[in-house]
């Protein structure tokens, strides 16, 4: 199976929103009802509780969050959606 570059897709999914270094201030963001969540700082108020937390960002990253402007990406493969859930925890752990 072929590895998927996880930073190289943030880039191209989420930074926009997000930002390059994930701190919520992406181009995009000043266009949307609820600035995007600061992925390094912090906290995932929007995500479900209960869950580990890798479960809980993959499951946001894949469908989304009801009620916020976080869509889904359910056109990504699972090895995609990890790749993503890594980068992400990456940049939270970075801080």
């Amino acid at each position: 199976a072929a590895v998927v570059d996880g930073k190289a897709l943030f880039f191209v999914r989420c930074a926009a929103c997000h930002g390059a270094n994930g701190l919520g201030n992406g181009p995009v963001s000043l266009e949307l009802g609820r600035k995007p969540a600061n992925l390094v700082a912090g906290p995932f108020v929007w995500t479900p509780s209960g869950d580990a937390l890798d479960l809980r960002v993959s499951r946001v990253i894949k469908f989304g969050l009801i009620g916020t402007d976080m869509p889904g990406h359910e056109v990504l493969t699972d090895a995609q959606v990890l790749a993503l859930k890594d980068c992400v925890l990456e940049l939270r752990a970075g801080r």
